[in-house]
C-alpha cells in the first residue's frame, strides 16, 4: 500500500468442477418426463463448454472492479485469475512466495449469513504461511467506467434468443458469448452469432 510501500496483488478463483456437479445433481432429481423437457443431456453439453470462459468473465470483472476501487485510492495493484478450489489454488500461489500478509472475506459472496467463518477462510487461516487478516466489512463498489469494461452490445433479438436459456446459467452463456465476441474483434452479438456457437455444440 502507499504508506508500507508493499507490492499489492488481487487474487480471485473460480471452480469449474464445483459448478459441473451442482448442474449433473440436478439431473439426479429429475424425472424422466422433466428431463426430456429440459432436455437435459443437450443442456449439459451447453453448460460444459460455456462453464469455463462464462466464468472467467465474470470473475474477470470483479477483479476490474477491485482494480478500479485500489486506483481511485492511488493504488496500482497487480489481478490473477486462478482456476481450481479457492483455498487450494490460493495456497499453491502463496508457495515459495514473500507474502507479507493474506486479507481474505470472513465469509463469501453467497453467504446465507449463518456462518462464522467460511470454509475457504478456515482452511487458509489455518494452513497459509503467512501472516492472515480476516475482513467481515462488506463494500459495494461504484459502477465501473464502461472502457474498463470492453462492453459488448446484445441485438433486441439475441437477447429474445437468450430468454430461453436456464435462468441458472444464462449469465454464464452470456459471458462465453461476450469472451467469444471480443476474440473476434466484434462489439455486437447477434441471432447469427448465437446460432453458430449453438451448430458448434451440436444444439
Amino acid at each position: 500500500n502507499k504508506k508500507l510501500g508493499c507490492k499489492v496483488t488481487a487474487l480471485t478463483v473460480f471452480d469449474p468442477d464445483f459448478h459441473y456437479k451442482a448442474f449433473k445433481s440436478i439431473s439426479k432429481v429429475l424425472s424422466e418426463e422433466a428431463g426430456k423437457t429440459f432436455r437435459f443431456e443437450q443442456q449439459e453439453k451447453l453448460h460444459e463448454e460455456i462453464i469455463d470462459s462464462g466464468l472467467e468473465k465474470i470473475y474477470v470483472d470483479h477483479l476490474n472492479q477491485a482494480k478500479a476501487m485500489a486506483e481511485s485510492e492511488g493504488v496500482d495493484i497487480e489481478t490473477h485469475v486462478l482456476s481450481g478450489k479457492p483455498y487450494d489454488e490460493i495456497l499453491k500461489w502463496l508457495d515459495g512466495k514473500d507474502v507479507a500478509l493474506l486479507a481474505l472475506g470472513k465469509i463469501g459472496v453467497h453467504d446465507s449469513g449463518d456462518l462464522d467463518i467460511g470454509s475457504n477462510a478456515e482452511n487458509l487461516l489455518r494452513r497459509a504461511g503467512c501472516n492472515v487478516m480476516l475482513v467481515s466489512r462488506r463494500e459495494k463498489p461504484a459502477p465501473l467506467d464502461a472502457d474498463l469494461l470492453d462492453p459488448v452490445e446484445w441485438t433486441q433479438e439475441a437477447l429474445q434468443m437468450m430468454e430461453r436459456v436456464p435462468d441458472f446459467v444464462r449469465n454464464l452463456v452470456k459471458g462465453h458469448m461476450e469472451a467469444a465476441a471480443r476474440k473476434q474483434g466484434a462489439n455486437l452479438i447477434t441471432p447469427e452469432m448465437i446460432v453458430e456457437a449453438r451448430s458448434k455444440m451440436g444444439m
